[in-house]
């Protein structure tokens, strides 16, 4: 008999984009999702980590959470298995695990589990190797004396142990019954593609945290990974994929298609993968250009601007005009648009940017240099012809000397 499970990750619950609340969006993605599960009819649920955006999200938050789990029964979902991610608070998420245990949501944080899951009629059905984020200081001891080829190595190792040893207690349970077996992961594997702004953080330095798939269980016929917000197979295999997050972090993300991923299971047969495209509740768009670009596209898209009902259009601008601009926001904020259904949230003024670091980093260079120095870098700065230069340049010297003589004097 077929499993139907439905594979998502990296809720990050609680999220906010340039200090704007997206509960909106996030409630339009958890009542699509439940609809989902029950259309689809998807008999295991599949979360692999990174639930909440911070270690202590909010009371709002929270009970949003709890309510999606509280609905789930409704959509004749069997189970639901959820892990742990970078971002989530092990002890928070783990909390109620052995309340929601009861209504067949297998929380996992702490550390690796094999479960057994069961249908209605107690037969097991499916079996999942569930590894939660695995932090370096809580899986190995480390050393002073550790290169970082060294502590990258013993990382690795730990990790593979980890692996190996949820599969062997799999092995185990299942005591030769011939049921389908999946893995679930919160990790960067390797060969891993992210983008430019797609919110990923806590990446670590190098290659530490760059798993090699190897590493995942054999037993497993489909690996559900989190972390990576760009959905994705892995070294090109279907059945072992990112999900990516249901909505766009950032700006970075807004052309990416999101995705859930469903998969029927069958003991001894390759898992059927397929994507299900998440609907689009808010449009992001970045606008990069001079301030003539910049009113040229939003009337363009003022003509495309959503209906009332839908939730408005966020606008991140980068200008990058060869102008600097001092009162760069006020000037756009005059610029014409449906204010109802078109936000601009950020405004990032690039050219004032770049020159106050040109300032800061003269300033910091004038420290290191002597009076003639800086007049050479004056002249040079303000285009003064080579042939004066010479004589301008003694002339400074010769005051500059004066200036000096005076002092001594007095």
């Amino acid at each position: 008999m077929a499993i139907r499970i439905l594979h998502t990750s990296d809720w990050h619950l609680g999220r906010q984009l340039y200090g704007r609340r997206r509960s909106s969006e996030y409630s339009a993605f958890l009542s699509w999702l439940h609809e989902t599960i029950r259309d689809e009819q998807i008999d295991v649920l599949l979360v692999s980590g990174d639930i909440f955006d911070t270690t202590t999200p909010g009371a709002n938050v929270q009970r949003e959470y709890f309510e999606f789990l509280g609905k789930l029964s409704e959509t004749g979902c069997s189970h639901a298995v959820i892990i742990s991610g970078n971002h989530d608070s092990p002890v928070l998420l783990g909390a109620p695990a052995a309340l929601l245990k009861y209504f067949n949501i297998h929380v996992v944080t702490a550390r690796e589990e094999a479960l057994l899951l069961e249908n209605r009629h107690g037969s097991p059905m499916l079996g999942v190797i569930a590894v939660p984020f695995l932090h370096d200081k809580d899986i190995r001891l480390s050393s002073e004396l550790e290169t970082s080829q060294d502590k990258m190595q013993a990382y690795h190792e730990a990790v593979a142990a980890r692996f190996r040893s949820c599969e062997r207690q799999m092995l185990e349970i299942l005591d030769g019954r011939d049921i389908p077996v999946v893995g679930m992961a919160h990790l960067f594997t390797a060969g891993g593609a992210t983008v430019d702004g797609d919110g990923v953080r806590d990446l670590y330095v190098g290659s530490l945290s760059h798993i090699s798939p190897s590493v995942f269980p054999a037993a497993a016929c489909y690996m559900a990974l989190g972390h990576l917000h760009v959905p994705q197979c892995v070294g090109g295999m279907e059945n072992i994929r990112y999900s990516g997050s249901p909505l766009p972090m950032g700006f970075g993300e807004a052309a990416q298609r999101k995705q859930v991923c469903i998969a029927d299971l069958e003991a001894g047969q390759p898992p059927d993968v397929k994507t299900l495209e998440i609907p689009v509740f808010r449009h992001l768009v970045r606008i990069c250009g001079d301030l003539r670009q910049i009113e040229e596209r939003l009337s363009i898209l003022s003509s495309d601007a959503p209906t009332a009902k839908a939730l408005p259009t966020w606008i991140e601008i980068d200008y990058d005009g060869d102008e600097i601009i001092d009162d760069l926001s006020h000037r756009i904020e005059r610029m014409e648009r449906p204010r109802t259904t078109m936000e601009i949230i950020a405004v990032k003024n690039l050219r004032k940017a770049q020159a106050i670091l040109r300032q800061q980093e003269q300033a910091q260079n004038l420290e290191f240099m002597t009076p003639i120095q800086v007049f050479k870098r004056c002249m040079e700065d303000n285009g003064i012809d080579q042939c004066q230069r010479t004589g301008l340049q003694a002339a400074f010297a010769e005051i500059y000397h004066s200036v000096l003589t005076c002092g001594s004097e007095e």
